[in-house]
């Protein structure tokens, strides 16, 4: 605790106050490790920090190498008591998901730790609206939506419009003023279901292989089964004993070693790109920024540049074509489309 106390007292030292306030500047002291994914980072803290990136393999290294005082990771690095010890004052994870978060190693002040939680739900937003069009679903549909929080709650909304008959399924807002709560085990008969929720193993609501053989079995004989959340909240057995059901694929069991079977059985395979448009990426690290920036009582002077505002897909029906036509090495294609389309 004495170290994270002096880490704090670092980044205030390495700070000035201004004529104007009590704000205070950054100076070239301050110290940042971040993933070369992460996109923007010169953009936003050229100014703030002096800049270094490394490889998610290579960052428990470099942390136990060197003292930095910002980390900046997306999901392919685990966020470990060895990183939370290891002197950083403040982690951002600049995407949605958390499951490589180890959030008991968190429990002190310092490291703070901003997940940015929604930033690419626009982003996710846009890859249904893109579904929805070729897929012409009656208004007389019955639909389902697992997970009801920052991104579930804009399908929600885009649901509405179409006039369909909505089920949603979220127990964390269980009991909330206006929401109506149906747990899993009674949703049936649906003709579309869209899978919004978070990978988690423990808990009081575990997701992980959460749909089973039972619960397709419930629903329509022709549903449509859409998930752009985490791969491994149904297992790959599971999907493939489907006959009739179709799937709509963005995330994968197992990633990045996805079963090649299951890609071809999929009516529309994408390399984990549903957030992945210029702002979906790019707001993961402005929300960081900005966390940052009301941590230290910086002044927040930049937003997204308007290029980066964008949160068109590519054509999702001929990437799936690309994704299907070359299965013999999986685990590279992922890698190489889902790095190529974002």
């Amino acid at each position: 605790m004495q170290n994270q106390d002096q880490n704090a007292c670092h980044l205030a030292s390495a700070s000035h106050q201004t004529s104007q306030g009590n704000c205070l500047q950054p100076t070239p002291t301050i110290t940042l490790l971040a993933d070369p994914q992460v996109i923007g980072v010169d953009y936003f803290f050229q100014d703030l920090a002096r800049i270094d990136y490394a490889h998610p393999v290579e960052i428990p290294q470099r942390l136990s190498e060197k003292h930095f005082d910002i980390l900046l990771v997306r999901s392919t690095t685990a966020l470990t008591h060895a990183i939370a010890h290891s002197g950083v004052t403040f982690v951002g994870s600049c995407v949605t998901g958390t499951d490589h978060i180890d959030f008991t190693a968190f429990q002190e002040p310092i490291p703070h730790l901003f997940t940015a939680e929604g930033c690419n739900s626009l982003a996710v937003l846009a890859y249904i609206q893109n579904i929805l069009i070729p897929l012409k679903l009656p208004k007389s549909s019955r639909v389902g939506i697992l997970g009801v929080g920052r991104i579930g709650s804009r399908v929600l909304e885009l649901f509405k419009t179409q006039g369909f008959e909505i089920f949603t399924s979220d127990p964390f807002r269980q009991g909330q003023p206006g929401f109506c709560h149906t747990p899993l085990e009674h949703l049936k008969n649906l003709d579309l279901i869209t899978c919004h929720v978070p990978l988690t193993r423990s808990g009081p609501h575990p997701t992980y292989h959460r749909l089973d053989q039972h619960f397709f079995n419930r629903q329509s004989s022709q549903l449509i089964f859409i998930n752009t959340s985490r791969g491994d909240i149904v297992s790959d057995e599971t999907l493939l004993q489907l006959t009739t059901q179709q799937l709509i694929l963005d995330v994968w069991p197992h990633e990045p070693h996805i079963n090649p079977d299951l890609i071809q059985k999929a009516l529309l395979a994408t390399p984990h790109i549903a957030g992945a448009t210029p702002c979906g990426l790019w707001n993961g690290t402005y929300q960081c920024y900005l966390a940052l920036c009301q941590q230290f009582g910086w002044p927040a002077l930049k937003t997204i540049p308007r290029k980066a505002q964008d949160n068109t897909h590519p054509d999702l029906w001929a990437l799936s074509e690309k994704f299907k036509a070359k299965t013999h090495n999986v685990c590279d294609l992922f890698q190489t489309l889902r790095r190529d389309n974002r």
